[in-house]
Parts: structure tokens; C-alpha cells; sequence
């Protein structure tokens, strides 16, 4: 599970810095006196997305593989770094790729909870995916 986990949270963020970067290049090429620009604001919003997600797919994955443990798999690790990245580019993309559906900070919180819904439906769906079927007369884990 532990494995499921990391690979969750590395892909998430392999996938938050490729739309860094292509938000970055956007910026450069629409706005050349913003090129460059760093903004912590967005570098401490962005890792409250990344910890937030991270959260719920590991509360999902414990609570759904609970009954039954998780085969240790290299797929499922696999299928967490693609759950994670994925998790990324639907929910938490920087706000100058996507349109804005709240003023201000608001569309930051409906990011937020946008990554926390589906990275817990990911984990759900991962630990589905990977669960040890019991055999009749042995003891549950």
C-alpha cells in the first residue's frame, strides 16, 4: 500500500509540473512582462492540492483495501503514478490553463476539493483493482 501511495503522489506531481511549465510558456509567449514572474502564493496553494489529494486517495485506498489487503503488484503501483498524474490534469491544473469558475481565491478552494473528490474515487478504484480474493477457511488479514 505504501507503494500505491508514493507512486500516487509522485505522479501527481510529475503531472502539476508539466502544466507548470506549460502554463509557465504560455505566460512567457502571451504576457512578456510577466515572464519569470514567481508567485509563492500559487507554490503554497499548489502543494495544499498536492497534500490534500495525496490525503483523501490514501484515506480511500486504506478504507476500500481494508477487508482485504492489497496484492503487492508492480501494476499497482503503475496504476497510482497514472491515478495520480490523471488526478492532476482533471482537478488541479494552474488556474491560467483553465477557465475561472469563482472569482478570487474561491476557484482555488473548488480545485481543491475538485482534487480531493477525485483522487479519492481513484484510490477507491485502485484498491478495487488489487485486492486479494479470500479463500474459503482462511482467516481475513
Amino acid at each position: 500500500m505504501r507503494n500505491a501511495i508514493v507512486s500516487f503522489f509522485v505522479g501527481f506531481l510529475a503531472a502539476q509540473a508539466v502544466w507548470w511549465f506549460a502554463a509557465g510558456e504560455t505566460l512567457n509567449a502571451s504576457a512578456p512582462e510577466s515572464a519569470g514572474a514567481f508567485s509563492m502564493r500559487y507554490v503554497l496553494l499548489d502543494v495544499v492540492e498536492i497534500l490534500v489529494a495525496s490525503a483523501c486517495f490514501t484515506f480511500a485506498l486504506a478504507i476500500a483495501g481494508r477487508a482485504r489487503g492489497l496484492r503487492r503488484a508492480g501494476g499497482a503501483a503503475l496504476l497510482a503514478f497514472i491515478a495520480g498524474a490523471t488526478t492532476s490534469t482533471i482537478a488541479a491544473p494552474p488556474s491560467a490553463l483553465v477557465p475561472r469558475l469563482l472569482a478570487g481565491d474561491g476557484q482555488f478552494f473548488v480545485d481543491i476539493v475538485a482534487g480531493a473528490l477525485v483522487s479519492a474515487a481513484f484510490g477507491w478504484l485502485v484498491a478495487a483493482a488489487f485486492r486479494n480474493p479470500l479463500t474459503a477457511g482462511a482467516p481475513a488479514p
